[in-house]
């Protein structure tokens, strides 16, 4: 296995580890919105869907208890770099062939 971050969901009775996709439905945990009205600067005004499910109750494979998994849903928008346009560069285009040279 790699060495990366992950993160995991542990039992609190027998501390088995799970992938959140192993608990939560993708569907059911984002929503999945229908009919979305928006201003003229983009702005949300109304849609329609299910609320987002931000909590399930899962059985341990291992310890057969249930146990309650709840997770705060946060978002962080940055801005990637913007090319610079100040900087000349130098593009080579090919003149196309009206007939293609067969062997």
């Amino acid at each position: 296995m790699k060495n990366k971050k992950i993160d995991v969901i542990s039992c609190p009775f027998c501390h088995r580890e799970y992938l959140p996709a192993e608990i939560f439905y993708p569907d059911k945990f984002l929503g999945k919105p229908y009919d979305i009205q928006r201003d003229y600067t983009g702005k949300i005004l109304d849609y329609f869907d299910d609320d987002i499910d931000s909590a399930e109750v899962y059985v341990c494979d291992s310890c057969n208890k249930q146990f309650k998994v709840s997770t705060k849903i946060t978002f962080t928008v940055d801005t990637k770099s913007q090319p610079s346009f100040e900087e000349e560069s130098v593009i080579k285009i090919k003149k196309p062939e009206l007939f293609l040279n067969e062997v």
